[in-house]
């Protein structure tokens, strides 16, 4: 038994555009984490600061829009589709959740990033999932 792992060429410029961009989203956390750290920014500065790492975020999810455009393959960009949706519903999820929780009195928040990493990480679980549902078996 085998899996099909054979990759489009869409997919293999999404992975590459998706590695190059969260080497972009690392770089600038990091940098706009330390210079946050180091110079206390206030006001007008500050805010602007904290738009820096959004943009990353944005390029990933047009490496998600144009993977969408240039797959040929209806089936991979509907597994994809629906692992994104299962990605989406996660972060509603999570995010439902902690608002009830501070509507109920909870005094703290989540984790920075956690929508982020709960959408992505489900994403990607629901494609490897859906994967191995759809494996292609030797019948030899």
């Amino acid at each position: 038994m085998e899996l099909c792992i054979q990759k489009s060429q869409a997919e293999k410029q999404y992975l590459k555009d998706t590695v190059i961009v969260m080497i972009s989203y690392l770089l600038v956390v990091f940098g706009t984490t330390h210079y946050a750290r180091a110079y206390r920014p206030q006001g007008l500065r500050l805010y602007l600061l904290a738009c820096l790492p959004m943009f990353p975020v944005l390029a990933l999810l047009a490496t998600l829009a144009r993977y969408l455009r240039n797959e040929k393959d209806e089936f991979e960009r509907n597994l994809r589709v629906r692992a994104m949706l299962w990605g989406m519903a996660a972060t509603l999820a999570v995010s439902s959740f902690e608002s009830f929780l501070r509507s109920f009195g909870w005094g703290r928040t989540l984790p920075p990033f956690t929508e982020f990493i709960v959408f992505f990480l489900t994403m990607g679980f629901a494609k490897m999932l859906y994967g191995v549902a759809n494996r292609v078996v030797d019948h030899d």
